[in-house]
């Protein structure tokens, strides 16, 4: 019993002498977080109970990991200031990483949705509130087919997005329009596309008004491709909301799906949140050139195919085309390039290309809703033959452009150059560099012959402009001109 005492006694004294030794500068004091509230999309959220999820993180205020906690109890932190941020999904932050270098990558299985909230200040010791919100959203693909096609039986989407990841430390999309992300999806139908349904999970593409495109192929119970389609436009990702895309998965007449359409799942849709595009209604006769198909090489293949008689292009608004320098310098066919009708904020389709030289009997060369990039002469004429219906542009833009429309130089009289009606209608040239030639001007010495020039409610903005500016040496063709503002 003594000998026990004594080691009692023995451990106390040497528990003593250590404390004792402890200066008061070696002490350290801490916080206790008593009072947290976190909120998912603006509604109250918590963590069940008994649950591994630990959805706040703690950083130092220079960015280095500090803690992972659970909201579940109290925690105590050395005072000081800190950096936090909370997460639905503490799984997929890859601790113990600096804040700064934290992203979260898009899933590639197009699967995991998360919410997160931006990194936000925090005193030890205070209440803690913090505001997460989901940063994924959904595309959904729906069929509208009431009759069915067996010739295949599964659907692989294959989606590209710019939008590869999320960044925690700035709050914001990691976006890579360079190199986007390329994944598939396969959905298999056993109804031939009747009810056919496939969500996707994908990072959002606002703000910033960036799309996702979609790629289909149908595949047949071996896998193998029975025919693939790309939809005409790409999608935008609303956050926390399902993009519902409908469309008929088994229209054989759509080599390219256009005819769709676009809404968003929620209650709360506003022109504000998703601005569907213009509804693309190719007309008749027309040949719809997709953003991503080479123009040239459509245009060289109807200029070559003796079967068609006239060259009808169709363009997507706010895309870019471009024909190559010669492509149209031996036009020999009819020609209408049209533009889709732009929607609210879209932009005109915009066509870059070399010189336009006429050479035969041609009916009509239109233009209509697009916006040129022009070389200094749109018309480059010498010593061609021709005979032309119609000249007209509609609704056509060029910007900041020192160009002529028309350039004619003609060394024989007895050549046949002629247009029944050359027309320039609601046409804007903004900062158009007037120098020595006039937009529209015929040459003094061997003009084509003109029946009709008409010119209506165009604006012409520049340096100089007058009406001389705009045409001249028209001798006997009767002009209409009204409306116009140069």
């Amino acid at each position: 019993m003594k000998n026990h005492i004594l080691v009692i006694l023995s451990s106390l004294f040497f528990c003593g002498a250590v404390l004792s030794g402890c200066s008061s500068d070696e002490t350290y004091d801490t916080e206790v977080t008593r009072k947290i509230s976190l909120t998912m999309d603006g509604q109250p959220w918590s963590i069940y109970y008994g649950t591994s999820n630990r959805p706040l993180f703690i950083y130092a205020a220079d960015g280095k990991y500090v803690a992972n906690y659970s909201t579940s109890y109290n925690f105590s932190l050395g005072s000081g200031s800190y950096k936090v941020f909370a997460t639905d999904q503490s799984d997929l932050v890859d601790i113990p990483n600096p804040l700064d270098d934290m992203v979260i990558a898009q899933d590639t299985l197009m699967k995991q949705t998360f919410g997160i909230s931006a990194p936000v200040n925090y005193s030890a010791g205070q209440d803690m509130s913090i505001d997460m919100f989901t940063r994924t959203g959904v595309l959904r693909l729906h069929s509208t087919d009431e009759k069915a096609d067996k010739s295949y039986s599964v659907v692989k989407a294959t989606v590209t997005t710019p939008v590869t990841g999320y960044q925690i430390g700035s709050a914001s999309y990691v976006v890579n329009d360079e190199a986007p992300l390329i994944l598939t999806h396969s959905r298999s139908t056993s109804s031939g596309g009747i009810n056919y349904n496939d969500d996707m999970v994908l990072l959002g593409t606002q703000p910033g008004g960036r799309k996702v495109n979609v790629h289909l192929d149908y595949l047949d119970g071996k896998g193998d491709v029975v025919r693939s389609k790309d939809f005409a436009d790409g999608f935008e990702i609303v956050p926390n909301d399902t993009t519902v895309v409908s469309f008929a998965l088994n229209n054989a007449e759509e080599p390219m799906i256009i005819d769709y359409t676009v809404a968003l799942a929620s209650d709360e849709w506003t022109e504000d949140k998703v601005t569907p595009g213009a509804p693309l209604v190719v007309p008749d006769g027309y040949t719809y050139v997709g953003p991503n198909e080479d123009i040239s090489t459509i245009v060289a293949a109807q200029l070559a195919d003796d079967n068609i008689t006239a060259i009808k292009l169709y363009l997507k608004a706010g895309e870019t085309y471009t024909l190559g320098a010669n492509d149209l310098a031996a036009l020999t066919k009819p020609i209408s390039i049209v533009g889709q009708t732009p929607a609210r904020n879209q932009a005109k389709a915009t066509l870059s290309h070399g010189a336009f030289t006429p050479n035969g009997n041609i009916e009509q060369i239109n233009f209509k809703n697009i916006n040129f990039s022009s070389p200094s002469r749109f018309f480059n004429v010498r010593n061609q033959n021709f005979n032309i219906g119609t000249v007209s542009f509609d609704n056509c833009d060029w910007n900041d452009w020192s160009g002529v429309i028309w350039y004619q130089n003609t060394s024989s009289a007895a050549l046949t150059q002629h247009i029944g009606t050359f027309s320039l209608i609601s046409c804007h040239l903004a900062n158009w560099t007037y120098s020595r030639n006039p937009l529209l001007g015929l040459p003094g010495r061997n003009p084509v012959q003109v029946d009709k020039l008409v010119l209506h409610n165009n604006i012409v903005e520049g340096n100089n402009v007058t009406a001389g500016a705009i045409y001249s040496n028209y001798g006997n063709t009767t002009i209409d001109s009204q409306g116009n503002n140069f």
